[in-house]
């Protein structure tokens, strides 16, 4: 989704405008900086939240906060921040006598006061303040004045911008890692200290009392690295390999001692992963870059500080797919069976097990004998995958025994072990076995066990495709049968409940009337909609009579604005059914028995009744 900015409002929600402007006319935006296509700001709410927003050629075209809403794409914080940008990048001049943000309330003037240092804004600028008020000036729009820096910078010659950029990397460490990593290629000596010490740097900035990282630093301190790592030039490799490696050792450090609820710092440490595996696994990569990275992976992967962590087994599949000797393979596969026999004796490590398990399956496939690949699999099939590998190249080598034997003792084994979504994907296998023999009964019979299993329709529907019309009439007529028993067994010391299971065969077969019997059963507004489509034209009397019940019903138990707003929607619902007489009387009936609650007046009021 993308949006001018210069009219963002008419594709943004109204109420998320309305209060994205208050926030920009309470100047609530604070520290907006601009980076080539992307703005960034601090927006002041409930806490304090961090906006980015790129806007490309006058286009808004994606957007970013790190505020919790989660009803809809853009939060109000992100409309503040589009008005900024907008009042900032506008060309239009400003009447002498209009203030400087159109529409902006005036301030009172107030005298200057320090504030309370627990109301003090960490990284705002100091506003000034003044004893009266005075009109701001109209701001000139000529290319000088709305942007003085570009008409410095082309002024500058080459030993000034050098002397510039030299004086801003040795005070910022935002500017040093830029140059540092996006242009390591014109650096004739490599040395891991200047990363070292720039990600250690980069960390400190962030860390705030007895070394914490909170959660609005954590946001910062990653996409810090994200960049770092982003700009990392992967052609000068293997100061590429040195960004990355300071990033994963020392987030991986510092997040030991962070708010990372963002999940910021994390998604650093695997893009840094990423682009180290991408690295590892190039075919011109230069044999030293490949040494060391194998080298690193191995010795940081038994490291303690990752213990707990996924990234100890990524370092150790990194360190595989840098391997390019059968001596590094065997040194590696002695590392591995080392963390495999320490992990199994804990109680919750099963994955990482199984993972590491994999990684020396891959090295022996690779470097040892096919018999012993073929062996070391087999003798792990209590694991899914290793089991899902084994069945993989038993079809490919059309041995359909050994499908029939590896899936069979699969259904069986997770079956005790009550794995159902396993027990699954074994009969699936089953079903792929008997459509490549042809065996159409046995593929019926699988199909129809995992569609009594686990109700989905699409099984169903297979089975539909396979049977003829007067069998699967038949096999109909059973599912209904078993789902109403086992309806009964549930329902037996409860009242009637709605069957999914009844309905979506009822839905699938048109048995509208089937349908609305097991509504009536559990008349809830919810399903009402969802079924409306369906049957609110066909039984449009009780349709209307449900929805009134139920309404009803939820008014007595709402207690605030968005409860009665709900009502309100299905009084609208039940005048699209032009249930006009019967929504005009429901509200006539709660205007008079709620006259203290005026919140829901006022929502009643805003409907159209007439």
């Amino acid at each position: 989704m993308s949006f001018p900015l210069d009219n963002f409002e008419k594709h943004l929600p109204k109420d998320i405008c309305r209060k994205g402007l208050d926030y920009f006319q309470e100047d609530s935006v604070d520290n907006l900086t601009q980076d080539g296509d992307v703005w960034e700001a601090d927006v002041y709410g409930t806490d304090e939240y961090i906006v980015e927003v790129t806007v490309t050629n006058g286009m808004v075209e994606d957007w970013d906060c790190d505020c919790p809403y989660d009803y809809g794409p853009v939060c109000k914080h992100v409309a503040a921040v589009l008005f900024a940008i907008r009042d900032e990048v506008s060309e239009e001049p400003q009447p002498p006598a209009e203030p400087k943000r159109p529409g902006r309330k005036p301030k009172q003037a107030v005298a200057p006061a320090e504030p309370a240092p627990d109301q003090k804004r960490p990284g705002r600028r100091p506003k000034q303040v003044q004893q009266t008020p005075v009109a701001p000036a109209p701001r000139s729009k000529t290319k000088a004045a709305s942007d003085p820096l570009a008409e410095i910078i082309s002024k500058l010659g080459e030993a000034e911008m050098r002397a510039t950029l030299e004086f801003l990397a040795g005070r910022h460490n935002e500017v040093k890692a830029h140059l540092l990593s996006k242009y390591a290629a014109y650096i004739s000596t490599v040395s891991k200290a200047h990363y070292r010490q720039l990600v250690a740097s980069i960390i400190r900035v962030h860390e705030g009392r007895h070394g914490f990282i909170d959660y609005r630093e954590s946001s910062r301190l990653g996409r810090e690295l994200c960049k770092l790592v982003d700009e990392a030039d992967e052609k000068a490799t293997l100061n590429c390999i040195y960004v990355c490696e300071e990033v994963v050792r020392q987030s991986v450090k510092a997040i030991q001692q962070a708010d990372d609820s963002s999940g910021s710092i994390g998604e650093a440490i695997e893009a840094a992963f990423e682009k180290l595996d991408t690295i590892a696994k190039a075919p011109d990569t230069p044999a030293e870059a490949l040494r060391y990275l194998f080298e690193f992976a191995v010795k940081e992967s038994q490291n303690s500080q990752y213990e707990g962590w996924d990234w100890a087994n990524d370092l150790r599949e990194l360190a595989a797919n840098a391997t390019r000797s059968k001596e590094q393979a065997e040194s590696l596969i002695g590392v591995l069976d080392k963390q495999i026999a320490a992990n199994s004796k804990e109680k919750y490590s099963n994955y990482t097990v199984q993972r590491d398990e994999q990684i020396k399956l891959g090295l022996i496939t690779q470097w040892r004998s096919k018999h012993e690949a073929d062996a070391y699999l087999n003798s792990r099939l209590h694991y899914a995958d290793f089991r899902k590998m084994a069945l993989k190249k038993a079809m490919e080598e059309k041995r359909y025994e050994a499908v029939r034997s590896l899936a069979e003792e699969g259904i069986k084994l997770d079956t005790q072990n009550k794995f159902p979504g396993l027990v699954e994907e074994w009969r699936k296998w089953l079903v792929r076995l008997a459509e490549v023999t042809g065996d159409k009964k046995e593929q019926a019979e699988m199909i129809e066990k995992m569609y009594l299993d686990r109700g989905e329709m699409v099984y169903f529907r297979q089975l539909k495709a396979l049977l003829s019309k007067k069998a699967f009439a038949e096999k109909v007529e059973q599912f209904i049968q078993y789902f109403k028993q086992r309806n009964a067994h549930y329902s037996a010391t409860r009242e009637p409940f709605f069957s999914v299971h009844l309905a979506n065969i009822f839905v699938e077969e048109k048995r509208l009337d089937d349908l609305m019997t097991e509504i009536l059963k559990s008349p809830y507004l919810h399903l009402l909609d969802q079924y409306r489509n369906l049957l609110s034209k066909p039984y449009r009397a009780v349709y209307l009579e449900l929805y009134e019940k139920g309404v009803r019903e939820q008014m007595k138990q709402a207690s605030n604005r968005a409860q009665y707003q709900e009502c309100c929607k299905v009084i609208k619902t039940i005048l699209q059914l032009d249930g006009r007489d019967q929504a005009r009387q429901i509200v006539q009936d709660w205007q008079r028995q709620y006259t203290r609650r005026p919140a829901m007046q006022e929502e009643l009021k805003k409907l159209k009744l007439e």
